[in-house]
């Protein structure tokens, strides 16, 4: 139906095919007159021959037809020609292993059958499944050696009794592999969709032909049997008939497929490459030669995402190869081709044999003056509307002979609640929602617009009650002529701005206050202070009832200094004024530091300190200076609100995502579950009815300030009346 040029190719390929191999058979049939030794070797090697021509044929094909049956079949009769080979080097009369029995050469002749039975079965499924092709092969081969070494231990069945002739098992066995045979064909009936009838014809002849050759093996006695010649010429054809299917499969019909459809690519001006299912290019036309400016040799076996597609997007994000990976049809799909720097309209369309896809036609179109044109034209528009809608500013246009508005952005109708209908229809609607304390002095500056000397803050009244605060500026945009012929304006909302601006003004006040007040307090406290330690030092001269005076004002007096120290942090930590000396700093030396400043209070409140922190070296990435302030206001709390006779524990370990977590657990009253959230905030503190404890409530509001800004991480975790687990995290180093 193609021509006599086809024609001719069928009567080649019936020469190959069917012509061969009765010379094959008749050259092995000669051969008898040299003796058993020599046909059986020519035999064997013949079928050995054509087993790895059929692999390498499967193997070197895969990547360009994915065709997963074939290849199965190819890796499996490797192993099964390997097989056969070491029957025929063992073959007693070969003498090359002299001490091998006769019964060894048959051992690997029925497990290599069984091998080949199994194959014939099991290959069809890869008709719609996938495999690794390496682990496959390497998965036969070990079957192989597991095999071998099986006859070799001497744990395989017998087959051969020298005098007596075959064994029960090996004539079984020829019964299981016709079986197992029968299975095959019946399987690859089920899924003959999934061939084309000459090629199912072929791997059906090929099993009927086995299934025979195991029939005639049952029923020699000797080596050297006719049933044994007859045999291994019925094997040598099945081999054959295998490996045409797999010829034809593989290489002659997929290539006579392409070649036919050269002539049309050629034809067609755009550039046309048919690719494999991994992208690889097998076959293009004259125009990609053209298109890319480069000869076959640089073209062909080349991804086409290197030539076709957007390279700075890797190949497996590609939509375009993604579609060829599943063999899925594509149309009109654009892209930017970084290769030629050209925008492109590409197609797909599936390359079918066999009915399985063995990859795509992939057509690609120059658009670019077309897409240029068109991103001119949108480019202008988009700029426009993206200047004038989706900014947060009003910008308008009006004429100003006739004071229409010609444009007014949608944010008009967020800040006013007016609809910019409504303006349209009346110009001067927008100064209704000025409030009415801003309005006149609005309405005075309008007839400056013209001549660009406009710039108002005003307040608006939104609908609903809120209020905005607007700058609105005009522009005036001249003709060729030097006459103004449009107004152009923006109305910023700038109400955020002010928001900031005050609170910063506030902010920048309350810092100050402190500041001085502080500084006021302090001077008198530091006098009272030094007053009272006159005191202390007269001790001897003071009555019980003065000594307890004097302790209460110096107390007194040492809790405000700290109030006042930890206000002044808290003030700079808000003005942003916190300077930190970040550093590598020893965890168990800082932490030994802390212990020992509060060991006095831990003794006078009967509190037992552990410090059990491991012997490994930690460091960490923080501020010397303030780790050891969170770390004493840590402890100082654990002991206060402990009980008596209660215990501190003192932990660091390095934790798998790279940070230091250092731990202080005590055993007091612990935190109720409600009150958790509470504990970090400024002037708080959680009442409890059973401790009265004087405390400023700024303390663990100002550590955590401290450790967030330092890069660290601080949190809590408690139960009340069992106790309570605050922990610091800081960066390893």
């Amino acid at each position: 139906m193609f021509g006599p040029q086809y024609l001719s190719s069928d009567m080649r390929s019936f020469t190959v095919h069917a012509v061969s191999p009765l010379l094959l058979i008749g050259l092995l049939l000669l051969s008898l007159f040299g003796g058993y030794l020599l046909f059986h070797t020519l035999a064997e090697l013949f079928a050995i021959l054509i087993a790895y021509t059929m692999f390498m044929v499967a193997w070197f094909t895969h990547r360009f037809l994915q065709n997963n049956f074939v290849l199965f079949l190819g890796i499996a009769y490797f192993w099964i020609g390997t097989m056969d080979l070491a029957h025929t080097l063992t073959y007693k009369e070969m003498g090359i292993f002299p001490q091998i029995s006769a019964n060894i050469s048959i051992q690997i002749w029925i497990a290599t059958r069984y091998m080949e039975a199994l194959t014939l079965l099991v290959a069809p499924l890869f008709f719609v499944r996938s495999f690794h092709r390496q682990g496959i092969f390497h998965a036969y081969g070990l079957v192989v050696v597991v095999l071998l070494y099986l006859i070799y231990l001497g744990r395989f069945p017998d087959t051969f009794i020298e005098g007596e002739g075959l064994t029960p098992f090996k004539v079984y066995s020829e019964y299981v592999i016709i079986a197992l045979t029968s299975l095959a064909i019946a399987m690859i009936s089920r899924m003959r969709h999934y061939l084309e009838l000459s090629l199912f014809g072929l791997m059906v002849a090929a099993m009927m032909v086995t299934m025979l050759a195991e029939l005639v093996f049952t029923s020699y006695v000797s080596l050297d049997d006719l049933a044994i010649v007859s045999g291994h010429i019925l094997k040598f054809i099945s081999f054959w008939l295998i490996f045409v299917a797999i010829v034809r499969s593989a290489l002659t019909e997929p290539y006579q497929l392409m070649s036919r459809t050269t002539s049309t690519y050629d034809a067609i001006p755009d550039p046309i490459v048919v690719v494999d299912s991994q992208g690889r290019i097998s076959q293009v036309n004259k125009a990609v030669y053209q298109f890319l400016g480069l000869d076959i040799n640089r073209v062909m076996d080349r991804h086409c995402h290197d030539l076709f597609h957007n390279t700075q997007v890797n190949s497996r994000d590609c939509v375009v190869c993604q579609h060829i990976e599943n063999g899925e049809a594509l149309e009109g799909y654009e892209l930017f081709n970084t290769h030629q720097q050209k925008w492109m309209r590409i197609s797909l369309a599936p390359v079918m044999a066999n009915q399985l896809n063995i990859g795509m036609v992939h057509s690609t179109s120059d658009i670019t003056q077309a897409k240029l044109a068109m991103e001119s034209l949108r480019n202008s528009e988009e700029i426009f509307r993206q200047l004038a809608e989706h900014i947060n500013e009003v910008f308008w246009v009006r004429d100003p002979r006739t004071d229409i508005n010609i444009y007014v952005s949608p944010a008009f109708e967020r800040i006013w609640g007016y609809s910019v209908t409504e303006l349209y229809r009346e110009p001067l609607r927008f100064l209704q929602g000025i409030h009415e304390e801003d309005r006149q002095s609005v309405i005075d500056a309008l007839p400056r617009q013209p001549i660009g000397d406009y710039d108002q803050t005003y307040r608006v009244q939104h609908t609903n009650g809120s209020t905005f605060w607007i700058r609105d500026r005009a522009f005036p945009v001249c003709d060729e002529q030097g006459e103004i012929y449009r107004l152009v304006g923006i109305a910023e909302d700038i109400t955020q701005q002010l928001e900031v601006k005050q609170e910063r003004q506030k902010n920048q006040a309350k810092n100050e206050f402190l500041s001085r007040m502080s500084h006021e307090l302090r001077t008198p406290l530091n006098a009272l202070l030094g007053f009272g330690q006159l005191l202390e030092s007269e001790r001897d001269t003071l009555s019980s009832d003065q000594k307890i005076y004097v302790a209460e004002c110096m107390k007194a007096g040492h809790h405000l200094l700290a109030l006042i120290d930890e206000v002044l942090d808290i003030a700079k930590i808000e003005s942003r004024e916190m300077n930190f000396a970040m550093t590598r700093v020893d965890v168990r030396a800082v932490v030994n530091e802390c212990l020992s400043v509060t060991q006095t209070i831990a003794e006078q409140h009967g509190i037992k300190v552990d410090n059990n922190l491991a012997a490994d070296e930690l460091r960490i990435l923080t501020d010397h200076l303030r780790i050891k302030q969170v770390l004493i206001n840590l402890l100082t709390n654990a002991i206060k609100y402990n009980r008596k006779g209660g215990s501190v524990s003192c932990q660091a370990v390095l934790e798998q995502d790279g940070m230091v977590k250092i731990s202080v657990i005590d055993t007091g009253i612990g935190i109720r579950e409600e009150d958790m959230e509470r504990v970090f905030q400024p002037f708080e503190r959680i009442y409890n009815p059973e401790v009265n404890i004087d405390g400023t409530g700024i303390g663990l509001a100002l550590s955590q300030s401290l450790v967030q800004l330092m890069g660290g991480e601080i949190g809590i975790e408690s139960e009340l009346g069992r106790g309570s687990h605050f922990w610091v995290r800081f960066p390893a180093v």
